[in-house]
């Protein structure tokens, strides 16, 4: 049987069951055979549904006879290797799955790589269905040949069917789908693997090369780099230089500036100093000329000389002075100058007789009438405020925490 080349059409469950049982009785029993024709005809797609094919006229799944006698041979070959005289119910539940995976292995182990791919990939679904392929596609766009086709076909692994005026090829049974789906999703997983180790691979060259780039730099242009790094270096710290000199530029003219207005500050004060000072002086010579006038007006000699002084010490103008020689040449009965006092004269007595006068460093004088000295003493109170009495007999000097009575003579009185 597994040598035909021509189609076997598939057979019903009572058929396949006879040609199980009837052709060894000894090495099966009736239910065992039963159970193996259930384990071939119960492996259609659930999902799609029995097809015309699948399904005889009675309404009862068919049997592939291709597969039912590669499972019962592969039953046979286990129960030798395991030295059993009959099939056994162990056998069947150990032995039916691996059966399948040692057929698909044998048939595709001296293919080509992308041979497998093609049924890996084109002929069972994502979830693991069968589907079917154009034959001129798998020859066209998967690289598959017509000699690596027909050979799967006489393995009884696939199966090329008429459709539509070409031809189109699957596997032979929905029992296949299960190992091919498990070795395509090993296989893809090797890939993946390999593809994560080419990566990782070239990930350490592309580390490799860098480092070796980075090591040929470090090595064989480093005072290349370092002559930059200076280059940059030192244009940085010259940058930094032109900014501390711009900044010391701003600086002084900012204290040039500062200068300037505080010197214009200064030059603006010394300004109103001087204003203020030539106006107060321009208002004591005005003084001084009013004083002045006033002193030329009155016809008291004493008041008039007393103005006449007031406006010498306001201002030290002409104007001042003149006015007191007019007035001194102005009295005719002036009768003389005293000019026997060395300090400031303070105080003035005229008793009918004599005149007399004292001055700040405390010597009192006694003049006649004719402006001869007539009497010369130091009252011992230099620098102190004097006043004299009316008569001229008694002199007061005033200290601190003491008043001093006097005779003109220069004898102390009392001290209060």
């Amino acid at each position: 049987m597994m040598k035909n080349r021509l189609r076997l059409l598939p057979m019903s469950q009572e058929r396949a069951f006879e040609a199980v049982y009837e052709t060894a009785p000894l090495l099966v029993t009736e239910n065992l055979a039963r159970e193996i024709v259930d384990f071939v005809s119960a492996t259609r797609d659930v999902a799609a549904g029995p097809t015309a094919e699948s399904v005889s006229e009675g309404g009862e799944l068919n049997v592939e006879p291709a597969l039912l006698s590669l499972v019962c041979h592969g039953l046979n070959e286990k129960r030798k290797a395991q030295n059993k005289t009959a099939f056994d119910r162990e056998l069947l539940s150990c032995s039916k799955e691996s059966i399948i995976a040692d057929f698909y292995h044998k048939s595709v182990a001296d293919m080509p790589p992308r041979v497998r791919r093609f049924i890996q990939e084109e002929l069972i679904t994502d979830r693991g269905f069968r589907k079917p392929c154009y034959v001129d596609d798998a020859y066209t766009r998967h690289g598959v040949t017509d000699h690596q086709l027909r050979l799967l076909v006489d393995r009884r692994l696939l199966r090329m069917e008429p459709y539509r005026g070409t031809e189109r090829v699957e596997l032979t049974h929905d029992l296949l789908t299960g190992v091919v789906r498990e070795y395509r999703d090993r296989e893809r997983t090797r890939r993946q693997r390999k593809r994560v180790a080419a990566f990782a691979a070239l990930a350490v060259v592309l580390a490799l090369s860098l480092f070796g780039v980075w090591y040929v730099v470090s090595e064989g242009e480093t005072d290349e780099l370092l002559r930059i790094q200076a280059e940059w270096n030192a244009a940085q710290a010259q940058k930094q230089g032109q900014q501390a000199g711009s900044n010391a530029a701003k600086a002084d003219l900012q204290r040039f500036n500062a200068e300037s207005l505080a010197a214009q500050a200064n030059q603006s004060k010394k300004t109103a100093l001087e204003s203020a000072a030539e106006a107060d002086h321009e208002r004591k010579v005005a003084l001084a000329a009013n004083t002045a006038t006033k002193a030329l007006s009155v016809q008291q000699p004493d008041l008039a000389l007393l103005l006449a002084a007031e406006s010498t010490r306001n201002a030290d103008a002409a104007v001042g002075l003149s006015s007191l020689l007019t007035v001194l040449q102005s009295y005719a009965n002036l009768r003389f100058f005293i000019r026997d006092h060395t300090n400031p004269v303070i105080g003035l007595a005229f008793n009918g007789d004599n005149l007399i006068s004292a001055d700040t460093g405390g010597t009192v004088l006694t003049h006649s009438n004719e402006g001869a000295q007539i009497g010369r003493s130091v009252v011992d109170s230099p620098g102190l405020p004097v006043l004299m009495s009316p008569d001229g007999a008694l002199l007061a000097s005033a200290g601190p925490n003491r008043i001093q009575i006097w005779t003109a003579g220069g004898r102390k009185v009392q001290e209060i």
